[in-house]
């Protein structure tokens, strides 16, 4: 007998085939499939657009935030720039002190300024009254006519304003004070005079100059009333020099000081010409800072109370160094931080504007005086 002929069955014989049978679970395995694919595809892209979301959300903040940074730091700045400068920048100044023959020269005037402006000065020191005591400008002040002290051709002094002032540059008036051989002499009422002859002027060296007394009420008026003038001519500054006493150490004197101190009556002076209105800048030698001043200052002038302290630096002064705390300072250029930096400090709220003299190393100074911050400064002419 034959064996039974075995039947084999392919699935694939049933392909394309009715949903019965092995073609309905192969349709529901190819569904099932479909969908997993189409779910991992959904999750996979659901999670690229979230990222992609979170992405250029993460970059629209950074945009955001350097955008308030930037306009923060915009606005700051702009409200740096609107804000008012301090006092030490808004007042800094380059000044430089005008030739007295310029004054009748309008030319050379002119050129000077142009000259100035060019080379970084904002001020220009104008010279009013000289240290014999003439006085150079057209003055309404009746003691400077009585006294003889107006010189021969005196020039215009608003107009002298107006020239600098459309030059670019602020005009500061500057009178000598005390040292005044022209006034001492026209009223001995003014003077500085010998002991037991209040009616001779005392004379200093072979020289012979003379000195108006400060504390002669109408020395200090007649000083007074010249820097109250040249103020109402429009000069907002008055640099005064030689608010001092004679430094010759003579005995033979007499100051009438009724007990008061120099010091006393160079800080009432300065008072009484700040009570004008007019701004002084005074000026003296700075070594009277350190101690150097008793003789012609009665002590340290950067406490007299000027709204501008201009100390001439030479250091001639200290010769053999400055002694400062036990030691002795050779250096120059600690020589004039130490000074300078005492002056400041001395000065309260006062503007300092060290003045600097020709035959001294400029641009040594200047070094020494931006290692602490002192950006203004007068040139003084040869």
């Amino acid at each position: 007998m034959s064996k039974p002929v075995k039947v084999k069955r392919y699935d694939k014989i049933y392909r394309g085939k009715g949903p019965s049978g092995g073609g309905f679970w192969k349709v529901f395995r190819w569904i099932i499939a479909f969908l997993l694919i189409v779910a991992i595809a959904f999750f996979i892209f659901s999670q690229f657009l979230g990222n992609q979301k979170n992405s250029t959300q993460t970059n629209s903040s950074s945009m955001d935030t350097s955008s308030v940074d930037a306009s923060s730091e915009t606005s700051s700045e702009e409200t740096t720039s609107s804000e008012p400068e301090p006092e030490s920048q808004a007042t800094t100044r380059v000044s430089v002190e005008m030739p007295e023959n310029l004054l009748t020269n309008p030319d050379g005037l002119q050129s000077f300024l142009t000259q100035s402006k060019t080379q970084g000065y904002d001020s220009v020191i104008i010279p009013f009254k000289t240290e014999k005591g003439q006085v150079l400008y057209q003055t309404q002040v009746v003691a400077a006519t009585q006294w003889g002290a107006v010189t021969q051709n005196p020039v215009n002094a608003q107009e002298i304003y107006t020239t600098v002032k459309n030059a670019g540059l602020t005009p500061i008036a500057q009178l000598s004070a005390f040292q005044d051989s022209t006034a001492a002499n026209g009223s001995r009422d003014n003077a500085i005079t010998y002991q037991g002859q209040p009616k001779t002027t005392w004379l200093q060296g072979n020289e012979k100059i003379r000195w108006l007394n400060p504390y002669k009420d109408s020395a200090r008026a007649y000083i007074k009333d010249l820097a109250a003038e040249l103020h109402t001519m429009g000069y907002e500054y008055v640099m005064l020099t030689n608010v001092q006493f004679p430094t010759a150490k003579d005995t033979r004197y007499d100051l009438f000081d009724n007990g008061v101190s120099k010091q006393d009556i160079l800080k009432q002076f300065i008072r009484e010409v700040n009570a004008t209105g007019v701004k002084v800048i005074l000026s003296y030698s700075w070594d009277a800072a350190t101690g150097a001043g008793e003789m012609a200052y009665g002590g340290d002038p950067s406490t007299y109370g000027a709204a501008i302290n201009a100390p001439v630096i030479d250091l001639s002064a200290y010769p053999s160094g400055l002694e400062q705390n036990g030691s002795v300072i050779t250096d120059q250029t600690q020589i004039v931080q130490t000074v300078v930096t005492t002056i400041q400090a001395n000065s309260g709220n006062s503007e300092v504007l060290p003045v600097l003299q020709a035959d001294q190393n400029r641009d040594q100074l200047l070094s020494a005086l931006s290692s602490i911050n002192v950006k203004s400064h007068l040139d003084l002419q040869p």
